[in-house]
């Protein structure tokens, strides 16, 4: 009886997630591993959730009417040109069933989202990962690495695990040097945490007969991880296809309620970015003075290199004990660095204080304490 077989590329992939990258969360209090967000989500959200519960037995809308419509409107798009997915790595496997055959290429960065070269591998297709200089989306390269067999390139800006991020003259000039038949999927997960003037979010390179589509997810500011809800804007083209190739039903009813009061909810989003912004800032700099290296972020994490993977494993353990998470890089192929997620204040205080105990470092209150105790000290007794 012969063997039930796979397709035979397939025995050369490596799962989403696998056990390099994996982190066990044994019931930690403080999870800064995996990027989200740090509130949670919006109260409206959540309380659009629990309304929708009681329509459970009801198919959702096949066409997510509502929240397109809301997305355009917030966003000046057309709401015709959106398609959404069940979170962003759902739409990223769709673009690969819908524009390329086994052989074909696509280009991505060096240290970019894993999910993209899973996705290129499942539909038959040959992952072209191109060099970073100094953990920075390299554009001149993937120029020089598009060949005949090239049909997309996934370009996430800001970047993830980097937190690197491309200003938009580069970008421009980089979609007029890209031979004009090559998709550019333009993952701008992060782009609410992003506060550079000189970044576009990628809407304005959308054209309806272009070859350009955004990613957007959720996930992240929103609070939505678990929901799964990413959506993609793009042409005509684009999107006629990804709806051919979607599952009818790949956005659940209760994931569009929540997502539509998500998206109604500013206040709530504009609270998350502002804190996001600041405590990003902090926690790099208090790397820094842990003697860490960290990289610029524009994402809600930083990417931090440490001395060696003895020195990333043994600080993993030191914060586990403390029931603080964060994320090895090893399967990235950089088992060198940690990516650590912002958090609430309550959350990072702790994290600095664990940060301060492994590395012997003294905080700057510690520090100001102890000048003012050698002051007392040093003034003449009465």
């Amino acid at each position: 009886m012969p063997e039930l077989k796979a397709l035979p590329y397939l025995d050369a992939l490596t799962p989403y997630q696998g056990s390099a990258n994996k982190v066990e969360d044994k019931g930690a209090k403080i999870r800064l591993c995996y990027n989200e967000g740090a509130f949670g989500p919006s109260p409206r959200a959540v309380e659009a959730l629990r309304a929708a519960a009681f329509n459970q037995h009801r198919y959702p809308d096949m066409g997510y009417d509502g929240l397109r419509a809301a997305l355009a409107a917030r966003h000046r798009l057309e709401a015709a040109r959106i398609v959404c997915g069940a979170g962003s790595d759902d739409l990223i496997a769709l673009l690969t069933r819908a524009f390329m055959r086994e052989g074909d290429e696509a280009i991505c960065s060096q240290y970019g989202f894993s999910m993209y070269p899973v996705a290129i591998r499942v539909a038959g297709g040959v992952p072209v990962p191109v060099p970073e200089n100094n953990f920075e989306t390299g554009l001149d390269a993937m120029l020089k690495a598009v060949t005949p067999r090239t049909k997309i390139v996934f370009l996430a800006n800001p970047n993830n695990p980097t937190g690197s991020w491309l200003r938009r003259g580069a970008m421009a000039a980089f979609l007029h040097d890209l031979p004009e038949n090559i998709l550019v999927a333009y993952d701008a997960a992060y782009a609410e945490y992003m506060d550079d003037e000189d970044y576009s979010d990628g809407f304005e390179w959308v054209r309806d007969e272009g070859r350009v589509c955004v990613l957007r997810t959720f996930s992240k500011i929103h609070g939505l991880a678990g929901l799964r809800v990413g959506w993609c804007y793009g042409s005509q083209v684009i999107a006629d296809a990804l709806n051919r190739v979607r599952n009818p039903f790949n956005l659940a009813l209760g994931a569009e309620a929540a997502a539509l009061a998500a998206l109604r909810d500013e206040a709530f989003v504009e609270s998350c970015r502002a804190h996001t912004i600041i405590w990003r800032e902090k926690l790099f700099d208090h790397l820094m003075q842990c003697g860490f290296h960290p990289y610029p972020s524009k994402g809600n994490f930083v990417l931090a290199g440490l001395h060696s993977a003895a020195h990333v494993k043994d600080l993993l353990k030191f914060l586990e004990e403390r029931d603080i998470l964060i994320r090895p890089m090893g399967g990235y192929g950089l088992p060198d660095c940690v990516r650590i997620s912002v958090g609430r204040e309550e959350e990072m205080k702790a994290l600095f204080k664990a940060l301060n105990e492994f590395t012997g470092t003294q905080n700057d209150d510690e520090i100001q304490k102890e000048n003012h105790d050698n002051a007392d000290e040093s003034r003449p007794v009465p």
